[in-house]
């Protein structure tokens, strides 16, 4: 499969937290190590509306169609790509199937070098000899910046060079409604967008990508401390040449645990009434609530129901180190889920 995101979409839980996060190089940039499983949707499933700029959004997704099938992303080293050569300058690399893209990353910025990409529909390989800065470390709302890029592309089998722009902003700020009603308070939405023009022998053209990453507080560091990734990316990419007409492509990826970690939602029972402790959790853990609880379950990262009762103690001596959920229902059919820590 052809790694179709050519911007951050392939590496941007709930926080308490009242205002939206502030990315930095440990919360936005890949690192190998970084495992991202994510599905495809639909794009004629989009809301009409991805959200205005500044603040008060509601970016709602919940009519999202996705598509069976899970897919991975990883961070890797560039030397195991078999790339370090044409890509001296970066020192990280994510590889979707056998295809890598490549990154610089810094406490003060990421840059992007480019790699095997899906764009407009066709199969791209940019390498960057200016790279396109995609992030500048803190990361709020209003931050942005534009960068002057150039370099070399192979379009349709045939080598040539390109130059233009590219710009990101972190311009919206809201919450975030994915499929089945679950929500992300304190988004922060980022917005790419690079403009290049080419030329491969006698063709000319331009390639346009615009792109849209939604990150949740916390949630990019899921499911362990390294994983940078936004909950859902929208990219628009655009290829217009002198021989080949226009041809445009619309990709959405959303993050497959994106219904496990979407804790908070209209029928959920307030956090103040519920209490898990210890956590972390060793041997046994326990759950109080003042109010009449019908069921308790422990999920793993991936969603699957491991202990599913109505007891209030879950022994967890035999389970795995790592990130747990518990998942609580009231009488009424209410919820909520918390995290927990397994650690022996």
């Amino acid at each position: 499969m052809k790694k179709i995101a050519l911007f951050v979409s392939m590496y941007g839980i709930l926080s308490s937290v009242s205002i939206a996060q502030t990315l930095n190089q440990s919360t936005h940039a890949p690192a190998i190590g970084d495992v991202y499983t994510f599905q495809y949707a639909d794009p004629a499933s989009l809301p009409s509306n991805l959200g205005n700029p500044g603040t008060g959004n509601t970016f709602n997704f919940s009519g999202l169609s996705i598509y069976p099938g899970t897919n991975t992303s990883q961070g890797v080293s560039v030397a195991s790509t078999g790339s370090a050569s044409a890509y001296p300058n970066a020192n990280v690399a994510v590889q979707t199937g056998t295809d890598n893209v490549f990154y610089k990353s810094q406490s003060t910025k990421l840059d992007y070098y480019g790699g095997s990409v899906t764009l407009g529909g066709y199969p791209v390989v940019l390498t960057f000899t200016s790279p396109a800065t995609l992030g500048t470390y803190p990361m709020a709302l209003g931050t942005t910046n534009t960068s002057t890029v150039a370099g070399t592309i192979n379009f349709m089998g045939n080598n040539g060079n390109f130059v233009g722009t590219n710009s990101f902003t972190a311009n919206a700020t809201g919450t975030l409604v994915v499929p089945g009603g679950a929500s992300y308070s304190n988004v922060l939405r980022v917005q790419s967008f690079q403009n290049l023009t080419f030329t491969v022998s006698f063709v000319q053209g331009t390639l346009t990508v615009n792109q849209y990453d939604y990150y949740a507080p916390n949630y990019s560091n899921f499911p362990n401390p390294n994983n940078n990734w936004p909950v859902i990316s929208v990219q628009q990419s655009t290829i217009s040449s002198t021989i080949g007409g226009t041809s445009v492509q619309t990709t959405v990826t959303i993050n497959s645990n994106y219904n496990v970690l979407g804790i908070t939602n209209s029928n959920n029972i307030s956090a103040s009434h519920i209490m898990i402790s210890p956590n972390p959790v060793k041997d046994v853990l326990t759950v109080s609530s003042d109010l009449p609880i019908n069921k308790i379950q422990l999920l793993d990262i991936t969603g699957k129901v491991i202990v599913d009762t109505k007891n209030n103690s879950i022994d967890c001596s035999t389970l795995s180190n790592g990130t747990y959920f518990v998942r609580m229902e009231d009488k009424s059919g209410k919820i909520i889920t918390e995290k927990v820590m397994i650690q022996h």
